[in-house]
């Protein structure tokens, strides 16, 4: 894995259902906050492009033997 590597990072449904939730909930009560969190979700996922396993194994699925997967 070379510096300049750019990796595929898949949002799952369930993030994009969350992420929305919450752009819904906030939309009418604060539209700057709705800004901010778009912006920090976009810049996470430009980060875990770069750097792939700077994102947390997830606890469910690691008691499995999986640990591909972060979020």
């Amino acid at each position: 894995m070379s510096q300049d590597d750019v990796y595929n990072v898949i949002v799952s449904r369930f993030a994009k259902d969350d992420l929305n939730e919450i752009i819904e909930y906030y939309d009418s009560l604060n539209k700057s906050y709705v800004e901010s969190v778009i912006n920090q979700f976009e810049d996470n996922i430009l980060s875990l492009s770069h750097f792939p396993q700077s994102g947390r194994i997830i606890p469910e699925i690691h008691k499995q033997g999986i640990e591909r997967y972060r979020e």
